[in-house]
């Protein structure tokens, strides 16, 4: 109330509850002037704001939490992909030494199996293509 300057008014406690709520201070300077029992009604006004703040911020963080995990639990859900932990430390493992004995071809291997792919594909398609013409004529 009167007592604090940075309570005076409407206004000036909106600021001071927003320097307070970002952690600027808990303590008003002119806080020192009081006595006996406003001092400690002081206090408790400050702790009070600070636990409801404390734990509206920490509601929020919680909801925002427990949304996301909802919808990871819903997409977990869906995978049909996955075993129990048993299951896929083993295929793992087996994985593993499956790539590592049957290592990828090298890239220029690959590029000319490709291309030769490709070659033989052009050549049934222009083949095809001559034997249909021929039809038609």
């Amino acid at each position: 109330g009167t007592h604090v300057a940075e309570f005076e008014s409407y206004g000036m406690t909106l600021q001071s509850q927003a320097r307070m709520l970002f952690g600027e201070f808990i303590y008003a300077e002119s806080a020192d002037d009081l006595d006996g029992m406003m001092i400690a009604m002081y206090w408790v006004y400050a702790f009070t704001f600070m636990l409801v703040v404390f734990f509206t911020l920490l509601n929020f963080f919680l909801a925002i939490i427990v949304d996301a995990f909802a919808d990871v639990k819903d997409d977990e859900e869906k995978d049909l992909t996955e075993h129990d932990f048993a299951t896929d430390s083993f295929d793992a493992i087996v994985s593993f030494w499956a790539y590592r004995a049957n290592p990828w071809p090298e890239r220029h291997k690959v590029i000319t199996v490709l291309r030769e792919r490709r070659q033989a594909l052009d050549r049934h398609y222009h083949r095809e293509m001559h034997q249909l013409m021929e039809v038609t004529v």
